[in-house]
């Protein structure tokens, strides 16, 4: 749509197109480039960087647009939400210093709950293809809410625009508070899992700069990709009885603590490996600020039943296509945009015949 990627260009500043030079017919735009990131989510602005040089390329293209700049600062990006909503309305902004003047809202007047569609849509190729949820999204995205919520009269119920502040603010803690508590105890229900290994395998463990390395048979794990927490511990059962410990400040062996520089070059033969993991991933917790600030709190606690519905079934697909392993991982960010795309088009209705059957 040329009218969303306007101001995009000038917002996000991230363009590979040189800077004052209008984009020639058939030019390409930069691709995404898949890893550079780990479990613990290092590489998240590098990989939000190559979709913000993308978008603001496919934007000039759209538009013509060559007034590329530098950007101005990351408040600029909740603008694109702005924009998202309201097309022209930040270049009315920076052009004339002025009030923005809100457009007619349709027949209805409550195209509000759409307001952020698009944040919702970014997050969620962004999990699909990465596996993470960058916070300049979630977190923006739940500033974004609830800026709108005060300025968009039909975003959120109430009256004043300080009911409905309260109202965005109270539907992106309970989001948030809902799914901190299925992390927290899907940790406690499944945080360890054991590997019994047949037969034993050989390991030791190499103190490097970049990070210590267990190297286990054949195999290299980097040890600081399993500790998504202060307390987590990946532990190693060897064939002589002892359990050897490794934590994010060092090993533990037989009582005796050591960093990983003093345990370099350890070694022994191992028949079982318990690994710490996460039930869910905390981008995903992060994504319900956004989506309880622009949903309210029952918006909020839909997409999450909804996108747990969507989400299972979408899993069982998987299994029985044998596209994923039993143990496989699988986004949940995109089910929850579901759920909450659900809401926008029927939720409401759609709660309504259940509550009636």
């Amino acid at each position: 749509n040329a009218q969303v990627y306007q101001i995009t260009p000038k917002v996000v500043g991230f363009s590979e197109v040189p800077m004052n030079e209008q984009p020639v017919a058939g030019m390409k735009c930069p691709p995404i480039k898949s890893g550079g990131k780990d479990r613990r989510g290092n590489g998240h602005h590098a990989v939000m960087k190559q979709h913000l040089d993308r978008l603001a390329c496919i934007g000039a293209r759209a538009v013509g647009d060559a007034d590329i700049h530098a950007p101005a600062g990351e408040i600029d990006r909740i603008f694109v939400f702005l924009d998202d909503l309201h097309p022209g309305m930040v270049s009315q902004v920076r052009q004339s210093g002025q009030e923005p003047q809100f457009p007619d809202r349709g027949d209805d007047g409550n195209d509000g709950p759409g307001a952020g569609c698009g944040c919702f849509q970014m997050l969620t190729f962004i999990d699909l293809e990465h596996m993470i949820l960058p916070d300049v999204l979630t977190l923006g995205g739940a500033a974004a809410g609830v800026v709108l919520s005060v300025l968009v009269a039909d975003l959120q119920t109430g009256a004043t625009w300080e009911e409905r502040l309260r109202s965005s603010l109270f539907g992106a803690g309970l989001g948030f508070a809902v799914l901190f508590a299925v992390v927290e105890l899907g940790k406690l229900a499944f945080g360890r899992k054991r590997f019994e290994l047949q037969p034993e395998e050989t390991f030791s463990l190499q103190s490097r700069p970049e990070g210590p390395r267990l190297r286990l048979g054949e195999e290299d794990w980097e040890l600081e990709e399993f500790f998504y927490r202060a307390t987590d511990v990946l532990e190693v059962h060897t064939v002589e009885g002892e359990v050897w410990r490794f934590g994010p400040g060092g090993v533990r062996r037989d009582g005796r603590s050591c960093s990983y520089a003093e345990a370099d070059g350890w070694h022994g033969v191992a028949r079982a490996v318990v690994v710490p993991r996460e039930a869910m991933g905390f981008g995903d917790v992060k994504f319900m600020l956004t989506l309880g600030a622009f949903l309210g709190w029952p918006g909020a606690i839909f997409s999450i039943a909804a996108g747990s519905v969507i989400g299972a079934l979408a899993g069982v697909f998987l299994l029985a296509t044998k596209r994923l392993e039993e143990a496989g991982r699988i986004p949940f960010g995109p089910y929850l945009a579901a759920g909450a795309l659900l809401w926008i088009a029927a939720g409401p209705l759609l709660v309504g015949w259940l509550w009636q059957r």
